[in-house]
């Protein structure tokens, strides 16, 4: 299935001088301007450590390096197209794109998981942080058939935790609350059909790594099957049950007009960038620093006062939820904000 050859000639085109390619076709003035001063201070960025790994490995590249048992690394070529265990190119690629999946959804996954078991505590007053999403608790609880009559908020949003949670960590086979209730019936059908329906989280980054190793499956396309299953625990717990505790516990975002990029850094101020997948902490820096005591702290060290900037995601999402945080960067980008 695999154009070899062709790959490693687009691979070799596409790779040399990285750096340089950024500085010559960014539409970003900012990312220009910081790669260039970063040279002049002698500063290490994500572009120029690119450029030191050069070249890459070609069959890494290719997706068709495996080091996934103690047998290996092997590698698949013209006069060895299969490794020691016996995978071939496509089962090679198919292993290596289902453990990035696993992985991928185990990370969202946590900053799930920490944001879920924040909504849970602060409802059962293990934690000190206020619930500012009545509304978006409610209707959410009724889509997944939770009862909202005549109960309080609080054992409202302790249920609606909890069967995100289970999404998250179920160990026997059971229905998806979460697809069920958020994904259009008629696309929950075809999941069902293509047997791709998740039983959780937990579960699908744990099969995953069981089927992806050496002697366990050995047909790519149920390899690729795992990797969508991957894809919808990604999807719904991840993304779908991540944003509803979000939202359950700081409160829907508004729609905000602010200034963006490295420019609107100011001189004067105690700047702080807020970034990372841990939405809870994101909010107590944020409010404690917007507290009038560290704010006159600053201005008595001879400072303006206090700002908040926004890296990556929960960066991001702090900016329509907390006023004056202000978005700055994605995470390649972080290390020329530092700058």
């Amino acid at each position: 299935m695999f154009s070899l050859t062709g790959y490693f000639l687009d691979a070799v085109t596409l790779f040399c001088d990285f750096r340089k390619n950024v500085i010559d076709q960014t539409p970003d003035p900012a990312v220009k301007e910081m790669l260039l001063r970063s040279e002049q201070l002698g500063i290490d960025t994500a572009f120029d450590r690119f450029d030191k790994q050069k070249p890459q490995c070609n069959f890494g590249l290719a997706g068709i390096c495996c080091k996934i048992c103690n047998m290996g690394p092997c590698r698949i070529t013209a006069k060895s197209p299969r490794g020691v265990c016996g995978a071939d190119a496509d089962l090679v690629v198919a292993r290596n794109l289902l453990r990035s999946a696993a992985a991928g959804a185990a990370q969202h996954g946590m900053h799930a998981r920490e944001v879920i078991l924040s909504l849970k505590w602060a409802a059962e007053g293990k934690l000190d942080i206020p619930i500012m999403g009545e509304q978006k608790i409610r209707s959410t609880a009724e889509s997944f058939g939770i009862s909202t009559k005549h109960r309080t908020i609080k054992k409202i949003a302790v249920d609606l935790a909890n069967v995100l949670l289970e999404d998250l960590s179920r160990t026997e086979p059971n229905e998806y609350k979460t697809i069920k209730a958020c994904a259009p019936p008629e696309r929950q059908e075809v999941w069902k059909n293509l047997d791709i329906l998740p039983i959780s989280a937990y579960h699908e980054v744990f099969e995953a790594y069981h089927k992806s190793g050496c002697a366990i499956d050995g047909d790519w396309k149920s390899i690729m099957q795992q990797f969508l299953r991957c894809g919808l625990a990604f999807t719904f717990s991840g993304v779908v049950g991540a944003n509803i505790a979000t939202d359950s516990l700081f409160g829907v975002g508004d729609r905000v007009t602010s200034k963006v990029n490295i420019g609107a850094l100011k001189k004067g101020y105690v700047n702080i960038a807020v970034h990372g997948h841990l939405p809870t902490l994101v909010s107590q820096i944020v409010q404690t620093g917007q507290e009038e005591k560290f704010i006159e702290l600053a201005k008595s060290k001879g400072a303006k006062g206090i700002r908040f900037y926004g890296i990556c995601c929960s960066g991001l999402s702090a900016m329509y939820r907390y006023g004056g945080v202000i978005p700055l960067s994605n995470a390649v980008s972080a290390e020329l904000v530092l700058g």
